[in-house]
Formats: structure tokens, C-alpha cells, sequence
């Protein structure tokens, strides 16, 4: 159980980390190729579509995050029973 919770907490980190930079590079590059406009149009409040797909990218590693929560949870009930 401890291999798993320690397992699931770097995989969620590193999927963070990861789809964190590519987000940050993909705004960068927007900005660069298309102007500012581009970058303001792209992170509006009102760009629904935007948000749902960040949403979705970021899950898995918020996902991996509370797995790892959970079978920490469980090493520590299992310690004191």
C-alpha cells in the first residue's frame, strides 16, 4: 500500500509538472506566433471550451493525487488498529 501511495503521488506531481510546462509553451508560442490579442482571446473567462478542455487535461493528475490521499488514509487507519 505504501509503494502504490508513494507510486500514485509522483505520477500525479510529474502529470501536473508535465501538462503544466506544456500549457505554459503552448500560451507562449500563441503569444508569439499570433500577438497578444491571441493570448487575452485564448485565457477570456467566457472561453468555455478552453476551460473544459484544461480541465480534463489536468484531472488525471488531480485524480492520481486524491488515489494517492486515499491509500494514505488507509496506511495510517491500518497503523492504529
Amino acid at each position: 500500500m505504501r509503494f502504490l501511495a508513494i507510486f500514485f503521488q509522483a505520477l500525479g506531481y510529474l502529470w501536473l509538472a508535465v501538462v503544466g510546462i506544456v500549457i505554459v509553451m503552448g500560451i507562449t508560442g500563441l503569444g508569439s506566433k499570433d500577438g497578444f490579442s491571441a493570448v487575452q482571446k485564448l485565457l477570456s473567462p467566457f472561453n468555455l471550451p478552453n476551460l473544459v478542455v484544461t480541465l480534463l487535461t489536468l484531472a488525471p493528475g488531480i485524480g492520481f493525487l486524491l488515489l494517492a490521499d486515499i491509500f494514505k488514509q488507509k496506511i495510517k487507519s491500518k497503523l492504529f488498529f
